[in-house]
């Protein structure tokens, strides 16, 4: 009876993990889809001479929404940070989400200010 049991826990465990993954690789495939479709439309609707500045710069900001900057320029040393998920979808996104949120919020929280060396 315990064999059973524990094989049961092992079953539902390993369909867990794979009831995960596969939704992550259907978000993944939806996000993905959608981009291609959008940048072939983009590309149809300037072969056909209809607003390819409009459509290009839409395009640009899909890229950065979906991959990120590639780079941000700090406020406070003024260097330019790399992001380093800039080619991976959602996360690049993420990385430079955060690094933005940072980088604005440093007017208001100063951390020199902090007392820390």
């Amino acid at each position: 009876m315990k064999e059973t049991l524990d094989a049961y826990q092992t079953q539902l465990k390993i369909n867990n993990v794979i009831n995960a993954s596969t939704g992550a690789l259907k978000v993944g495939a939806v996000v993905g889809v959608g981009y291609l479709g959008f940048l072939s439309l983009g590309a149809i609707a300037k072969a056909l001479g209809y607003a390819g500045d409009i459509i290009e710069g839409v395009q640009d900001k899909a890229s950065v929404v979906i991959f990120g900057n590639e780079s941000i320029t700090s406020e406070e040393t003024g260097e330019t940070i790399e992001n380093p998920a800039h080619n991976i979808p959602i996360i690049g996104s993420l990385f430079s989400l955060g690094m933005t949120a940072g980088n604005k919020s440093y007017k208001w929280l100063k951390p020199e200010t902090w007392g820390f060396d």
